[in-house]
């Protein structure tokens, strides 16, 4: 079981002065070597563009501490050249390469108890403030798609990894009763501020996702999806539960408060496993591509989603770690 990864102490900024050393790489040389980072090798030139005027290009020499416990980390690092080791306490969650990024997780995702990411040899990479980066993802959606589909992917991958629960609770909840009539739009935006956790997101944002969602209704036995389908939404789920079932032998509910599907919409990739009612189901099914355009109007939601998955990841290294 993964421990808490929310730390409630005081943080401390991050020292500025550890990479005062800067690295010789010009405009063109930072698209380029952007463009090497997961999620964004096809983003469009003014896109690159954008985060090359916000990446600043730094020196690590070996054994340069990143980022160290207790910090509040308000950056991360995109590693162009040398290598990067990032722990949660004694546990080595991975080494980083070109092509990688260290920092990301812990800055969108809240400060981990105990990490800690050291650079192991003469590293270059790319420093970008959270800060500036979401003023970007709030301003170009897009860029902030990518993101979210790679964080996607790798959840995906991490829970494929545990059989046979996929890192899932043992017992989905059920909810309260279904309710015996449809859904209001009243009703509908309680049930998504409760279930979702939208209580901070703005009355509109979750108006327009109550109003664009289809009601679903299903009985026992009935199929939510099948493998290989597309992933062409997503279900909130308000009450009852669904068994899931892959070929590879998980086996994991989900149920009351779960958006299912949610991952594998985000990741852009066929469904993994067979979903299944267990008891009567009712849902709100949002189209992939309504969510996304409703997501791009109002970038609160998306960045909310942002911390979820890094905090996802987190706590998905740190169990795989142990």
């Amino acid at each position: 079981m993964a421990r808490s990864l929310v730390n409630t102490t005081l943080r401390v900024p991050m020292p500025l002065g550890r990479l005062d050393q800067a690295a010789d790489l010009g405009r063109v040389e930072r698209m380029l070597a952007l463009r090497a980072f997961p999620g964004w090798h096809d983003l469009r030139s003014d896109e690159l563009a954008t985060l090359a005027a916000i990446a600043h290009p730094r020196l690590a020499p070996a054994g340069t501490v990143l980022v160290a416990p207790g910090e509040e980390v308000d950056r991360l690092f995109l590693v162009v050249s040398g290598e990067v080791e990032a722990k949660l306490g004694s546990r080595v969650l991975g080494r980083y390469g070109p092509g990688d990024s260290v920092g990301g997780l812990v800055a969108f995702g809240g400060a981990a108890d105990g990490y800690f990411a050291t650079a192991v040899e003469d590293t270059t990479m790319l420093v970008l403030r959270t800060s500036e980066l979401e003023e970007v993802f709030e301003d170009r959606f897009r860029v902030l798609s990518h993101v979210l589909r790679e964080l996607a992917r790798q959840i995906i991958r991490l829970r494929k990894r545990i059989l046979p629960t996929a890192g899932f609770p043992p017992d989905a909840k059920t909810g309260d009763a279904c309710p015996a009539r449809s859904l209001d739009l009243v009703q509908r935006m309680f049930y998504l501020r409760k279930n979702l956790g939208m209580e901070g997101s703005s009355i509109d944002s979750v108006a327009v996702l109550a109003k664009t969602a289809e009601e679903i209704r299903l009985g026992p036995g009935e199929a939510l999806w099948r493998t290989g389908d597309p992933p062409t939404s997503m279900v909130a789920i308000l009450c009852g539960r669904v068994r899931c079932e892959s070929a590879e032998g998980h086996v994991f509910e989900l149920g009351a408060g779960d958006l299912a599907g949610s991952l594998d919409a985000t990741a852009e990739l066929p469904r993994w496993y067979d979903c299944h009612v267990v008891d009567g189901l009712v849902g709100l099914r949002m189209s992939h591509d309504i969510t996304f355009d409703v997501w791009e109007d109002h970038p609160e939601l998306p960045l909310r989603l942002l911390r979820a998955f890094s905090r996802s990841v987190l706590a998905l290294l740190d169990r795989d770690a142990t």
